[in-house]
């Protein structure tokens, strides 16, 4: 083979050689924008199918809630769930935790809308009190009460001095919120009992939504 036979062969191969790579990508970039596409229909199902799970579930723990405020004669009960998002300059993420669901009793205004994206940061000396022991009862009044500056404003804006809570966790120990239990009266053993099935049973609600 002699020097313009090599030279052709080089180019004309050369030829194949992008030919073959532009036909490569674009086979690629095609199957790049149907997975997405069929990723992004996938989530959507998948939202939705737990929003619908999320309708289910409400009417049951709507039932729960009225049923054990009935019970222990309290002023509201309220269902605090954690959510995180990536909001610092640094991307470090934020917990964060919002009312999603109260109860009432008549008489009492309801004040969910003011647990809405709350930094659970504000609160640390009343989370590390409720993480250390199976509930807490936290008293506004009661200088021994760790419940800190915030979550007293938070107590004071819901005109209540005194609340029951108690974690909510899944199968697998993650913490996903609490339920909260105000009253006027004395917080007696009967209310601890009756919030703690409560505590239960929202979790179990809670968990099946918690991916």
């Amino acid at each position: 083979m002699d020097a313009s036979t090599l030279i052709q062969t080089i180019g004309d191969n050369g030829v194949l050689v992008v030919i073959a790579g532009v036909f490569i990508w674009t086979i690629t970039r095609i199957i790049n924008i149907a997975f997405k596409k069929y990723e992004e229909r996938t989530n959507n199902k998948k939202h939705d199918r737990l929003i619908d799970q999320r309708y289910s579930i409400s009417k049951n723990i709507q039932t729960e809630l009225e049923t054990t405020l009935a019970a222990t004669k309290g002023n509201r009960i309220q269902v605090i769930e954690f959510s995180n998002s990536v909001m610092s300059v640094a991307y470090l993420p934020f917990r964060y935790m919002t009312c999603t669901y109260e109860i009432c009793r008549l008489g009492k205004a309801a004040t969910g809308h003011k647990i809405d994206r709350i930094s659970t940061s504000l609160f640390t000396p009343f989370f590390e009190a409720l993480a250390s022991q199976p509930y807490c009862i936290f008293d506004i009044n009661n200088e021994m009460t760790p419940v800190g500056g915030a979550m007293s404003d938070l107590m004071q804006s819901q005109d209540e001095h005194q609340a029951l809570c108690m974690l909510l966790k899944t199968p697998k120990n993650k913490a996903i919120g609490y339920v909260q239990l105000t009253k006027d009266e004395e917080i007696t053993q009967d209310d601890v009992d009756a919030i703690d099935d409560l505590a239960s049973k929202l979790s179990a609600y809670l968990s099946v939504l918690d991916k």
